[in-house]
This record gives structure tokens, C-alpha cells and sequence, in this order.
């Protein structure tokens, strides 16, 4: 059978209605040992933003042996429904297949829907490989572990695929992008040319909002090897002039003792590379010696991202985080001593079972106001660091999950309407639209409370911010931020301007 028989169309959706173009990691992965097969398979991908590219591959379906789409709960699903209703339009539309972590949770609901043909749960890089074969040679799906599928109106789940290890899965086929992966490759403080990786999978720990913490993803710490860490980086250095890495592991430092090597590695090497996003824990960080942390800055490590979750210690306990306030100061104390700056994600409307609504308002205002005053600490210890608030959103399987169930949450009785989960208290009884107002005008201010610093303004001036900088010297900025240190100080809500800018 020819190439062109063999055509492929794997789709991306944002995960928010304005969201970024991000390199498709987990659809490159997804199709590793079909791209090792050179030459028969024509395998497309495309992102959401890839409109007039996409719409011209599904016009004419007769070729293309099946279309994949993999969503997080939320927005993801709209947009990959979206798209999904397209292909079904067309004629002679293929099988539709949906991965990623929703469709693996929940995979029962989600096949009912009329623009899910099959589901690909857990990881999908075996299983996806097996499917495409047996769709090739019209075999029966019921030889295939890890999917769900319809047959003659039935519904079929074949027994879960066994976890694999990383280890054994191909590198990235960064060559199915063509010219299309520049799109991908992003301008960061540390290089203007920047691309993510993932070295390991698995988390040992147990946070109760997150989907690792499901029985789906619950799985053992598997990881590539240190000279395969070390011989990708170099690749994406080399073939690409990537000057900075963003490391998109769960957790990059669960083996210190790997994570060490690595960065020895890079320097032995000479591989030149600034990294970026690299996720731990606090708790994690504090146990590291000085020689670890001066290891660090030598590397090229410019940057770490921690979950601090919340501001609120009882916020904190009952997501079964396991760290500390003060811990949590402690790090940026000693990421600012090695010039180290730290992305803080802040989790917001935790659950909690209502009582009535004045006492619902303290506690909600007590837990987001506890935050706030946690990032004002910490832009006094570094202007530079960057703190990211989010508003909560149950990941059904999770142990948070139940709780949200005690407390009232309406939960979705379709996949379709788990595409909109997000919008307020129609889902959230414990919290009102007025609140997440609130938290998204606070959100808006803790990043100009960064981006009108002195330490900002002067990051910028060799990356030529002609407008920041005419704005800074005509005095706006230093005016805009001490009235937004004002308001994050004093939790100020009124005549919200700002929100304008």
C-alpha cells in the first residue's frame, strides 16, 4: 500500500480560548515508532492556530487511515470538538481518535459522545502504533490493549495496556514538523529561541488536585537515560540553535542523582543552553547542598517553576501538598542567592463545603488574600520572579475530587459540557461569579506589579522594549506600580483601571 494511502491527521486544541502556541510533545511522541517506519506513513499534525492549513488536509478524507486528538479537561475539549465536528462533515470521515488525560478518566462518558469513534487511554505511543496497523489491515480492534471503541452501536473497552518504560519509546520525530516546528520555537528572557522537552514520566507524590494522583496515572518514576537527555538537548542545540530548553518534566529533580549527572553532563559537553521551567518541589530544593545549587547556576539552570499552590497553610494540607509557608520563602531566598529565578503556580477556589454564603465570602477571601500577600514576600525577595494564579478545576478521578462532590459540584454529564467547566458558579457552588472576578483582577495585578518594576525595566533594556522604555522614562511605570503595590498590599478592589491596560 502506497504512502498516500496511509495518511495520518493528528490535531492539537488550545487549553484556553487565547492560549499559545506550544510544541506538540505529546503528539510527536504519539506517533514515535509509526515515524519510524520511514516512508509509510504520511503523518500531518497540526495546532489549533493551523486553520487554513487543516481545514485544506480534511477536505479530502479518503486517504487518511484515522484523525487523533488528546484534551486535558476544559476548554481543550471544546476546541477538539470543534474541530472533530469538522471532519465529521466532510465525506468518508475516518475514525476519530481521542487520548489524553480526560478521555483515559473518564473513558465510558466520553465514547458516547458522536464525535468520539475511539479512545486511546493512558500512554499511547504502543498502543496508538498497534492501532493505526490494525486499521490499515481492517483487523478487529479487539486485539488491541488500552482502547475503548464503538461496534454496530456497542460500546467495548479491551483490557489496559501495562505501563511502559520511557526508556524503550523512540526519540522525538521533530522532522514531521518541517519548517513548521520555527512556529513552535519561542523567544524567552534567557534565548530568543527556545523549545521544551521531557526526560522523565511518573511523580512518587501524591497532591490531591492532580491527575498523577488518579489510578490511571499513578505510575512508577521511568526515565531516559542520562546520555539520552543529554545527546536531545544537543540535537535540538545543533540542528535547531536552540539557546534555552524548557523542561517540562512532573518533576525533574525525583533522582537527584540523574538530575546531577545531567547537569555535569552539559557542562562536560560544552553544550551552551540556558534551562527553563524546571518543575520541583520546595521541600525538594532545601535539601540541596551549596555544591548542588553552584552545580545549577554553572549548568545554565536560569529558571525553576514550584507549585506553591496556595498562600493559605490550610489550603496547602488539604490538597495534601506536604510543604510549608516557610518553606516556600526559604526557596526564593536561596534561588535569589544563586541568581535562579522561580515561576510560582498558585492555585486558587479549593473547594470548601458551604456553611452559608457570608462565611463561604471570609473563607474564599481569607484563602486568595493569604496568596496574594505570599507573592507580595515574595517580590520583595526577587522583582524578577514570575507568580501565575489560577482558578481551581476538579480533575475527576483525583482525591480532591470526591471532596468537590461533597461540597456541592455539579458535575458534568457529558463530555461535551466537560469542555466548559471552567465558567463559574453554575459548576462551583462555593464560589460566585463575583469572586472570580475578583481573582482574575488580581491575577491581571500581579503581573503588572512585575512588569512595571525597576528590575523588569532593566531586564528589557537590551531586548530594545522601545515602549517600556519610553514609558518608564516619562515616569507611568514607577506611578502604575506603586499604585498596584498599593492595591496588592491593601487589597484594593475599587475603580479597577488597571484591568484596562
Amino acid at each position: 500500500m502506497s504512502i498516500e494511502k496511509n495518511r495520518i491527521i493528528l490535531f492539537s486544541p488550545q487549553p484556553v480560548a487565547t492560549g499559545r502556541r506550544v510544541l506538540l510533545i505529546n503528539l510527536l511522541a504519539v506517533v514515535s515508532f509509526l515515524a519510524e517506519e520511514k516512508g509509510k506513513y504520511n503523518i500531518q499534525i497540526f495546532h489549533s492556530y493551523d486553520q487554513d492549513e487543516y481545514l485544506e488536509a480534511i477536505r479530502n478524507l479518503d486517504d487518511v487511515l484515522c484523525i487523533g486528538i488528546s484534551a486535558m479537561t476544559g476548554y481543550q475539549i471544546t476546541d477538539g470538538l470543534r474541530f472533530a465536528k469538522m471532519v465529521k462533515e466532510e465525506p468518508n470521515s475516518p475514525p476519530i481518535v481521542w487520548g489524553g488525560v480526560h478521555a483515559t478518566i473518564l473513558p465510558l462518558q466520553t465514547i458516547k459522545d458522536p464525535y468520539v469513534d475511539i479512545i486511546v487511554k493512558g500512554q499511547g505511543e504502543i498502543t496508538f502504533y498497534e492501532l493505526v496497523r490494525c486499521l490499515q489491515s481492517r483487523g478487529d480492534l479487539k486485539d488491541v490493549l488500552g482502547i475503548v471503541y464503538k461496534k454496530n452501536g456497542e460500546i467495548i473497552e479491551n483490557d489496559n495496556r501495562p505501563m511502559a518504560d520511557i526508556a524503550d519509546f523512540p526519540q522525538l520525530p521533530y522532522h514531521l514538523l518541517g519548517d513548521k516546528i520555527e512556529r513552535y520555537i519561542k523567544s524567552l528572557a534567557y534565548s530568543i529561541r527556545s523549545l521544551p522537552i521531557i526526560t522523565s514520566d511518573g511523580c512518587p507524590y501524591n497532591c490531591s488536585f492532580c491527575y498523577l494522583s488518579t489510578p490511571q496515572f499513578k505510575r512508577k518514576y521511568t526515565a531516559h537515560e542520562v546520555s539520552r537527555v543529554l545527546d536531545h538537548i544537543e540535537l535540538l542545540v545543533n540542528n535547531y540553535n536552540i539557546g534555552c530548553i524548557d523542561i517540562r518534566d512532573t518533576n525533574f529533580f525525583i533522582d537527584t542523582v540523574r538530575t546531577r549527572a545531567i547537569l555535569e553532563g552539559l557542562i562536560k559537553r560544552n553544550i551552551r543552553v540556558s534551562l527553563a521551567e524546571v518543575n520541583v518541589r520546595a521541600d525538594q530544593l532545601l535539601k540541596l547542598d551549596d555544591d548542588y545549587w553552584q552545580l545549577m547556576e554553572e549548568a545554565g539552570v536560569k529558571e525553576i517553576l514550584i507549585g506553591t499552590e496556595s498562600g493559605d497553610q490550610d489550603m496547602l494540607d488539604l490538597v495534601n501538598k506536604r510543604i510549608s509557608i516557610d518553606q516556600i520563602i526559604e526557596c526564593e531566598k536561596k534561588a535569589a542567592r544563586y541568581k535562579i529565578n522561580v515561576m510560582n503556580s498558585f492555585i486558587t477556589c479549593f473547594p470548601i463545603k458551604s456553611i452559608n454564603k457570608k462565611t463561604d465570602f471570609k473563607k474564599l477571601n481569607k484563602e486568595l488574600y493569604n496568596t496574594v500577600d505570599l507573592i507580595n514576600k515574595i517580590y520583595k525577595i526577587n522583582q524578577l520572579s514570575t507568580n501565575m494564579l489560577f482558578i481551581y478545576i476538579p480533575y475527576p478521578g483525583t482525591p480532591l475530587y470526591k471532596y468537590c462532590l461533597e461540597c456541592g459540584f455539579n458535575e458534568p454529564d457529558s463530555f461535551k459540557t466537560w469542555g466548559i467547566i471552567g465558567q463559574g458558579e453554575k459548576y462551583f457552588p462555593w464560589m460566585s461569579d463575583g469572586h472570580i472576578n475578583k481573582v482574575h483582577y488580581f491575577e491581571k495585578l500581579i503581573t503588572l506589579r512585575k512588569i512595571t518594576s525597576r528590575s523588569y525595566r532593566d531586564s528589557q533594556r537590551s531586548r530594545g522594549n522601545n515602549k517600556h522604555q519610553l514609558l518608564a522614562a516619562l515616569g507611568l511605570l514607577r506611578l502604575l506600580n506603586l499604585i498596584v503595590a498599593f492595591r496588592l498590599k491593601f487589597k484594593v478592589t475599587i475603580l479597577p483601571f488597571e484591568k484596562y491596560i
